[in-house]
């Protein structure tokens, strides 16, 4: 693999091989795109939960790195369409049937050769992106925080509560020319961050290059 996906590509090796901190470490990044996914589809949260599980579970398989390996796949991509095989399998049922059953589900590598539908695709896609914007966010405010810099909350009030700058100042009770410093540096600082994230999961420089564009419809 490519300097690009040493870490995520690491992790789901590690986690192939049986380790249970790397698993937990790949869920803590890309859980919550699955499982909002899911629950747009009607599942319970517990239901989701389980099959978020299974999901990753079926991603730390050997076929699957295997065949990222072999065609550079989009991570996000194959992601989706281990999800749509698992949603549709026979395990949904299984699982409300009896929780925590755990059966390994087969074809794994035959579902990632079966395009998944646009619509689909394109849902999945757009909660992806919010998640790894979201996942900047945290970031952003968690460094702003320690710095004792706004970056965050300006960006947040000015792109997604739509305030103006003045009820941004009056708010944060600063000078607007202060909202102003935040803006731009916050969204300097959020494209550096972005930039990161997104260098963990490609697995070539323009497919980065690729994901970064994509994100900036959806980021500040």
């Amino acid at each position: 693999m490519s300097i690009f996906s040493t870490t995520m590509w690491t992790q789901i090796g590690q986690a192939q091989a049986g380790s249970r901190e790397a698993l937990e470490a790949i869920l803590s990044k890309y859980r919550a795109p699955v499982f909002e996914y899911l629950k747009r589809h009607g599942l319970s949260e517990a239901d989701a939960d389980d099959i978020v599980q299974e999901v990753f579970l079926q991603v730390c398989r050997e076929e699957f790195l295997v065949r990222a390996d072999r065609d550079k796949g989009k991570f996000r991509t194959l992601l989706m369409r281990v999800t749509q095989h698992v949603l549709a399998s026979d395990f949904r049922k299984k699982f409300s049937q009896k929780r925590g059953g755990r059966k390994r589900l087969h074809s794994l590598e035959q579902a990632l050769e079966v395009p998944v539908p646009a619509p689909e695709e394109s849902r999945f896609n757009e909660i992806w992106a919010k998640s790894i914007v979201q996942m900047g966010l945290e970031r952003l405010r968690r460094d702003g925080s320690r710095l004792n810099l706004a970056y965050h909350d300006a960006l947040v009030l000015r792109y997604f509560e739509h305030q103006s700058q003045r009820e941004i100042a009056t708010k944060l009770g600063c000078a607007e020319h202060d909202v102003e410093n935040y803006l731009r540096y916050g969204k300097e600082r959020l494209k550096r961050i972005l930039r990161e994230l997104t260098q963990e999961y490609c697995s070539s420089e323009s497919e980065h290059v690729e994901e970064l564009e994509f994100l900036q419809r959806y980021a500040p």
